[in-house]
């Protein structure tokens, strides 16, 4: 995916041990297409230690979008994605959203969704930190619009790190990013509350990653790079003990309120007025790019026991899907209007 070298086509085994795909007849089109259905491309960028592989017909959907989702590792980013993900399956499979979503590597959705997803949102489990510096192709989806009747390879890759140890690797990918999710720790901000040096905080991942871009796309006349992210606050359950009445407000609407992007602006000045108040770095996220959002979010709603779970009462993501909805639409999977009738919130 990311080096201009033709793909290297491969089989895995139960092991995710790797061999070359020959198919079994190439004059049979039917049975060398089913075949290609069960192989994988090695992604280049990631070097030869520990590849990463994407499905062997990754790009036939046209350009793909490759979501970066930022932050450092103990910022809930890998938690907030598993809600983000679960909440877009649940809401295409109850046709509540204008879009068909499903595995565009069925072997990789099985086992994020098994790994993260359900641990998750079923066995309501504490998801593990992710520590030191890494680079996680997390999952893979097609998307389809029926309005327009196209599909999109959806790919989210887990970059966690303030300063990749192998700078170039971590350059490699950062640069074959086309969206990005800014992941704010709520509970960081909660924490620095009233502290010193509060008001100015961020997140050292969030420089990294603008740094690199910076260098390898092309600026906007007015300054802004021409790609299109969302800065998420997670954990923002958490900061409403604070009496915060914009972020109150959010969080009073009922789930339907997620499919209404026409509010995406009135909640994007809320979050930056929050921010700028609470920790101005994290605003980078959003102001040097073209097209921007933010949001406010929960992937659980509520704070895990001692016996690393959450209770059932209260669980579940809260205004997780909203932000991903609004990627979409900045990046051209998702068409206007995207409020199905009788979902207003209002």
């Amino acid at each position: 995916m990311l080096g201009r070298r033709p793909p290297r086509p491969v089989l895995l085994d139960e092991n995710g041990n790797q061999r070359p795909f020959v198919p079994t007849d190439r004059r049979d089109r039917m049975l060398t297409r089913a075949e290609e259905m069960t192989a994988f491309q090695v992604c280049e960028g990631d070097g030869a230690e520990s590849p990463h592989h994407l499905p062997l017909h990754y790009a036939q959907y046209g350009t793909p979008l490759v979501i970066g989702v930022i932050g450092s590792g103990a910022t809930g980013k890998t938690t907030l994605l598993a809600a983000m993900i679960g909440s877009l399956l649940a809401a295409s499979q109850t046709n509540r959203l204008p879009l068909q979503v499903d595995a565009l590597d069925l072997r990789l959705h099985t086992s994020f969704r098994a790994r993260y997803v359900n641990r998750l949102l079923v066995q309501r489990e504490v998801l593990p930190v992710t520590r030191g510096e890494t680079v996680e192709l997390a999952d893979a989806l097609r998307v389809r619009s029926p309005v327009t009747g196209r599909d999109h390879a959806v790919v989210f890759f887990d970059m966690a790190g303030e300063q990749w140890e192998d700078a170039e690797r971590a350059n490699r990918f950062i640069s074959a990013l086309n969206a990005l999710i800014f992941v704010v720790d709520g509970e960081q901000l909660s924490r620095r509350r009233g502290q010193r040096g509060a008001q100015t905080a961020g997140d050292q991942a969030f420089e990294v990653v603008l740094n690199r871009l910076g260098k390898v796309h092309d600026y906007t006349p007015q300054g802004f790079l021409p790609l299109p992210s969302a800065l998420v606050v997670a954990k923002s359950d958490l900061l409403r003990f604070y009496g915060d009445p914009e972020l109150d407000r959010w969080f009073s609407y009922g789930d339907a309120e997620e499919f209404d992007l026409s509010t995406v602006e009135e909640e994007s000045l809320d979050v930056y007025r929050m921010l700028y108040q609470r920790g101005q770095g994290y605003l980078r996220g959003a102001e040097r790019f073209l097209r921007s959002s933010l949001h406010f979010a929960s992937a659980t709603n509520t704070s895990p026991d001692g016996n690393r779970t959450y209770a059932a009462e209260g669980f579940g993501p809260r205004r997780t899907l909203k932000p991903l909805l609004s990627l979409f639409q900045m990046a051209g999977v998702l068409v206007p209007p995207s409020v199905h009738p009788g979902q207003e919130h209002r």
